[in-house]
């Protein structure tokens, strides 16, 4: 493995060589030859855990994942998804979603701009991150132009250690998802503004 991820760091970051294919190499994810939704349920497959920590999410959004987390639920595999309150863009539907999932537990951050959209997969002996501008929405994991990194990482390396501790740090911010946090939610909550939901600032929120 450390050898093959040398290799792939190498053709993606130092000098492209003719006609190699790794999984492994850094790739810039655009929605156009290659689609977020798609290289996420590509690497969830061979999951240990994950965590996603995304801003905004909509049921379409879980929807596209939903099998292949049905599957990791089946495995015995669980992960965690951090999101927010952040503009009240997520919806008190959404969240009772989120709370069907069995195998995963929802962390939400309610204080400040968390407008963070995260991926990281973690395989035992390499781990996958995605960062980048993708939502957790149907729009953006396949048909926005988003622009996501893709990046692999081994268990001792320093990025990966220090994803970790950046998740840590929001885990430690957040809340859990809870049927009694959801009905407290539902009855406060206010659809966003019609500020926020124009053209130009709905490409920028999902």
């Amino acid at each position: 493995m450390q050898e093959d991820l040398t290799a792939s760091l190498a053709h993606g970051m130092v000098r492209a060589q003719a006609n190699y294919q790794s999984p492994l190499t850094p790739t810039l994810i655009t929605n156009t030859d290659l689609n977020l939704g798609d290289c996420l349920n590509n690497e969830l497959v061979t999951a240990k855990t994950f965590i996603f920590a995304v801003a905004f999410i909509t049921e379409g959004g879980l929807l596209m994942l939903k099998t292949k987390l049905a599957d990791l639920a089946l495995q015995g595999i669980k992960g965690k998804i951090i999101t927010s309150t952040y503009l009240g863009f997520n919806q008190p539907k959404m969240f009772a979603e989120l709370l069907k999932l069995t195998n995963v537990d929802v962390e939400i951050v309610t204080e400040g701009a968390f407008h963070t959209k995260a991926y990281y997969i973690d395989h035992a002996d390499y781990h996958t991150i995605f960062v980048g501008s993708g939502n957790l929405t149907a729009t953006a994991l396949k048909t926005n132009l988003e622009w996501t990194v893709k990046l692999n990482s081994l268990t001792d390396g320093a990025f990966t250690h220090q994803f970790q501790d950046a998740l840590a740090q929001l885990s430690a911010q957040a809340i859990p998802l809870t049927p009694t946090w959801l009905a407290s939610y539902e009855a406060q909550y206010q659809a966003p503004t019609q500020a926020i939901t124009t053209v130009r600032d709905r490409k920028s929120v999902v």
